[in-house]
C-alpha cells in the first residue's frame, strides 16, 4: 500500500547529466564539464533520487565520453591519464574508477567509522543494534583486519591490507547482505596535485550548501576586530547564510581549494554522524509512529538547528526509511 501511495511520484535524470549531454551535443565536452556532471550524478544517488542501475548506466556513459576526450587529446599529442594512476597526470585530469569502496568518506575516517556511518552498511546490518555491531566486527575479522587496525585512519592502511580488504570483502560481503560493496566513480587531480573523489566532494558540497560549516578562524578574528556581530534581522541573517553557503559550495566543486575541501569534509562527517546518532536515538526511543499509509516523527532541536534545514532533514528521513 505504501509503495502504491507513492507510485505517482518519481525523479527524472539529474540536471547535471542533461546539461552535460547538451554541452556534448553542441560542442566537445572537456574533463571539467564531465567532472561536474559526475558530481551531480553522485549527489542524486546519495539522495536516493537515482537507483543503482540508472547510476551505473550514467556512469558508463560518462566513462565513454571520457574515453572520447582522451582519444581526442591523444590525437593532439597530449598524454592520456591511466585509471588508478591519476597522481602522474596534471591538475584537472579526470579518471574513471570502476571499483571504489561504497563507504562514507572512507579516505578521511577510520574503516570502522566509514562502515558504521555509511547508509549502505547501516541499513543492511542494523549497526546501531548490539547484534548488528557484532556482525560488523565479525565481518572485519573475516576480511583479515583487526579491530585496532580498523579504528585507524584508512589512509594509514598498507597497500597489502587494502588489497586484502578488497579481495576478502568481495568474498565475504554477500554473507552479510553486502552484495555490492564497490561502486564506480570518478577521480580528479586537484590544483595541488592531490586526488579527490566525486563521492567525497559531493558530500562536502551538500554540507557547505546548507551552512553546516565551521567558520574560518581568520575570518572570525577579522569580524571581531571590526566589532561586527552580523545582521540582527533573522531573515537577513538567513539570506546571508544561504548566499555564503552557496558560494562556498560553488568554490568546492572542483576540489582545488584544499583548505575549504578539508573543512567541508569535516562538516560532512559531522553531519552524517549527527544524522545517524539522531536516527538511532529516535529508533531506540520508539519516536517513529506508524499510521495506515505513512510514518511520522517529531524531531526535537536538542540545542542545534541542523535538522531545520531541508537537505539534512531529508538525510535523516532516508536513513530512517
Amino acid at each position: 500500500r505504501i509503495r502504491a501511495y507513492y507510485d505517482g511520484a518519481y525523479d527524472g535524470p539529474p540536471t547535471a547529466a542533461l546539461l552535460f549531454a547538451l554541452s556534448e551535443a553542441v560542442a566537445s565536452a572537456e574533463p571539467t564539464e564531465l567532472w561536474l556532471a559526475a558530481l551531480g550524478l553522485t549527489g542524486a544517488r546519495a539522495a536516493w533520487r537515482l537507483d543503482d542501475d540508472a547510476y551505473d548506466d550514467f556512469s558508463e556513459y560518462f566513462a565513454a565520453q571520457l574515453r572520447h576526450v582522451e582519444a581526442r587529446r591523444a590525437r593532439l599529442g597530449q598524454d592520456a591519464p591511466v585509471a588508478g594512476e591519476g597522481y602522474q597526470a596534471p591538475p584537472g585530469t579526470v579518471t574513471h574508477e570502476r571499483e571504489e569502496l561504497r563507504f562514507m568518506l572512507h579516505r578521511h575516517w577510520s574503516l570502522f567509522d566509514a562502515m558504521y556511518y555509511s547508509n549502505y552498511v547501516a541499513s543492511r546490518l542494523s549497526v546501531w543494534k548490539h547484534d548488528g555491531k557484532r556482525r560488523l566486527q565479525e565481518l572485519l575479522a573475516k576480511v583479515g583486519l583487526s579491530l585496532e587496525t580498523c579504528r585507524q585512519t584508512y589512509a594509514f592502511l598498507s597497500r597489502d591490507q587494502r588489497e586484502g580488504l578488497v579481495k576478502n570483502l568481495r568474498e565475504q560481503g554477500p554473507a552479510y547482505d553486502l552484495d555490492e560493496p564497490f561502486t564506480a566513480t570518478f577521480h580528479r587531480v586537484s590544483a595541488g596535485g592531490g586526488i579527490v573523489s566525486a563521492h567525497d566532494v559531493a558530500s562536502c558540497v551538500d554540507a557547505l550548501l546548507e551552512g553546516h560549516f565551521v567558520e574560518d578562524p581568520n575570518r572570525r578574528l577579522v569580524r571581531a576586530a571590526r566589532n561586527d556581530p552580523g545582521p540582527t534581522d533573522p531573515n537577513e541573517r538567513a539570506r546571508r547564510e544561504f548566499l555564503a553557503g552557496f558560494w562556498r559550495a560553488y568554490d568546492a566543486v572542483l576540489g582545488d581549494d584544499e583548505g575549504l575541501l578539508k573543512r567541508g569534509i569535516a562538516a560532512a562527517g559531522a553531519l552524517q554522524r549527527g544524522v545517524v546518532d539522531q536516527a538511532v536515538s529516535m529508533v531506540e526511543k520508539r519516536e517513529v509512529a506508524t499510521l495506515k499509509h505513512f510514518r511520522y516523527a517529531y524531531v526535537t532541536a536538542g540545542g542545534t538547528d541542523v535538522f531545520a534545514k531541508p537537505l539534512a532533514l531529508r538525510k535523516l528521513a532516508l536513513f530512517l526509511v
